[in-house]
């Protein structure tokens, strides 16, 4: 059975905006942060800049994203200054207005546990001194620089990959589609075995956005799925593909 090692931290902060890739004048924000987000935190952290996006593509390493506290999202009034014509003025001229007032939406007070695993040894190392001694080269922000973040080292984990080799759900798994097994992070849909492979349980708060997964180093998005979370952080029971668990007996996706 495959065994990593995962790197695991956690991740908060007072605001987060992670726009959303269909929405403008008012943007909204995702819940969670994307794949690319922490790719582009992870690279804040080393100090890599565009080089990232190559860096931590999906063939060379693994991330999971974790809910560690109930979704609250605000809105707030914002004005942006009109830049276009490379000039400007604190005053209307014609048709150039000085500023445009808007309504940004935020996640408030988020938290999230981070797992990273990365092929290169050299990599995890560095990435592991970086995160033990809170040390970053750029500023690390939850998706946009306004939003600073700050973020705690948990440790090292060990985990086995629990793959099916069958093609079939993992254990435990009726025709019914119910008894799958807990998983703490966020699932992309492409885990699943169809589209009733989790078990809804009372009293807990599902929520699907789709949202980017890969890009390309032109920053053109290559891949998108649609990712399964609870809103209040609690595990979610599923008849997955492959996962992840850990030595204490999380179960993860890792993607």
């Amino acid at each position: 059975m495959q065994t990593s090692k995962l790197l695991c931290f956690d991740l908060w902060g007072n605001y987060a905006h992670f726009r959303t890739f269909y929405t403008t004048s008012s943007p909204l924000s995702f819940a969670i942060p994307p794949r690319t987000a922490v790719a582009g935190l992870l690279g804040a952290i080393l100090g890599f800049a565009d080089e990232y996006i190559e860096i931590f593509a999906p063939d060379k390493s693994m991330i999971g994203i974790e809910v560690a506290a109930p979704i609250k999202k605000v809105r707030m009034g914002e004005k942006v200054i009109n830049t276009k014509g490379d000039y400007w003025i604190p005053v209307k001229r014609g048709s150039h207005e000085p500023r445009s007032p808007i309504r940004r939406e935020f996640v408030k007070d988020p938290e999230y546990r981070i797992y990273v695993h990365h092929k290169s040894p050299e990599i995890m190392a560095k990435l592991q001194d970086m995160l033990s001694s809170h040390k970053t080269v750029f500023t690390p922000y939850l998706g946009i620089s306004e939003c600073i973040a700050s973020f705690e080292f948990k440790g090292v984990l060990e985990a086995q990959n629990l793959q099916s080799e069958q093609k079939s759900p993992l254990p435990p798994f009726n025709k019914r589609g119910n008894g799958g097994i807990p998983i703490r992070t966020v699932i992309p849909s492409e885990f699943l075995f169809s589209d009733e492979a989790i078990e809804f349980e009372a009293g807990k708060q599902y929520r699907k956005e789709r949202m980017p997964i890969y890009m390309n180093r032109d920053r053109v998005v290559q891949k998108y799925d649609d990712v399964i979370f609870e809103n209040k952080g609690q595990e979610i029971k599923a008849n997955v593909k492959n996962c992840w668990r850990t030595e204490e007996g999380g179960n993860l996706i890792l993607f």
